[in-house]
């Protein structure tokens, strides 16, 4: 029994903590800025007390340095111009508002057919 050594695993799952997630939509619009991107789409979302018009074309912010990004945000970018040209339906988690309250920060981009 001495010689027996015991090894234990631990399984944790880390993923985004999203507050909200928005409908699946079309990209319809980018605007590049020093900070990120705006991301203007076919659909809103009302949700965590940001200026929302739901149904109206909608401006999402995407922020380069935001914590929950991959590194330099290189992946998320890549799938947010290739959502855009090719026009396939996509869904964000919304985190926070800008402080402004105008617009939601999104991150987590899920793309669908």
């Amino acid at each position: 029994m001495k010689n027996i050594k015991y090894l234990f695993f631990s399984f944790i799952a880390f993923s985004p903590v999203a507050l909200s997630a928005t409908p699946y939509g079309k990209i319809v619009g980018i605007e590049a800025r020093e900070w990120g991107l705006h991301i203007q789409t076919d659909f809103g979302w009302n949700d965590l007390g940001c200026s929302v018009n739901v149904g109206d074309t909608y401006m999402y912010d995407f922020r380069y340095d935001y914590t929950r990004n991959s590194t330099d945000s290189k992946t998320e970018v890549a799938m947010l111009l290739a959502a855009f040209t090719a026009q396939q339906s996509v869904s964000f988690h919304i985190y926070e508002c800008t402080p402004d309250n105008k617009r939601p920060i999104i991150g987590y981009i899920r793309i669908k057919q």
